[in-house]
């Protein structure tokens, strides 16, 4: 259900549409960075985080990374490293799941005074701590009026013998605004269309092979105490 109402009411894109976008994004991504290592310039990378593509926590790290490893005569290795991973990235990535984040998006959040609940592993909702934010009618109020950010892992694997490296996760982010969820119900939705309509939701990438634990900005928000996340 999750799944389907990222897709058809928040992402308003089917999954073939979701996966080559993502597919693209991150041979960019790499392309990039592996400039970056060749070369000892953060300029690829730099250009991808003012266009807006590139997380500035994922930036910064990267970019240190890069600099480090040209410091400590590492480069080479880097590369070689690089080398492998983007046989994983030219394979057809695979869907590894789908997060919901209710009522907040990253710019400009601020936790303070907020509570976080999780629902299993695919919703978290952000609200005042003095309301039920388990309940569903608490869910569209936060959406309507804060929007929503969606978090989608995509996985890339040569398989077992292919390749010396692991398979690559790349995570992006997408904030949707509450307008654009008017109307919508994240508890009766469309079934997914191959045919949905061009989306103009931004992306950018959030994280790589977990090393930012999964970027997520809502846990500056208190996690919900009490009976069903009641503060």
């Amino acid at each position: 259900m999750v799944s389907e109402f990222v897709l058809a009411s928040a992402l308003r894109m089917g999954r073939t549409q979701l996966l080559a976008g993502a597919a693209e994004a991150s041979r960019v991504v790499l392309h990039s960075y592996s400039d970056a290592v060749s070369t000892g310039e953060i300029a690829p990378l730099r250009a991808l985080h003012e266009a807006g593509s590139l997380d500035s926590r994922l930036y910064n790290h990267l970019s240190n990374e890069v600099c480090r490893g040209h410091e400590m005569g590492e480069a080479q290795r880097m590369a070689n490293v690089v080398a492998e991973q983007m046989r994983h990235v030219e394979c057809t990535p695979k869907l590894e799941s789908l997060r919901l984040i209710v009522g907040c998006h990253r710019e400009g959040f601020d936790g303070a005074g907020l509570s976080r609940l999780a629902i299993g592993s695919t919703i978290v909702v952000v609200g005042a701590p003095d309301v039920w934010l388990w309940r569903q009618g608490v869910q569209q109020d936060l959406m309507r009026e804060h929007g929503c950010s969606v978090h989608v892992q995509v996985k890339f694997d040569v398989g077992p013998s292919g390749s010396t490296t692991h398979a690559q996760l790349y995570t992006f982010e997408a904030a949707v605004g509450g307008a654009q969820l008017c109307g919508e119900d994240m508890f009766t939705v469309p079934m997914e269309s191959e045919e949905a309509p061009t989306s103009d939701v931004d992306f950018a990438l959030v994280d790589l092979n977990g090393i930012l634990d999964g970027n997520e900005f809502w846990r500056t928000a208190e996690e919900a105490r009490g009976f069903f996340g009641r503060g």
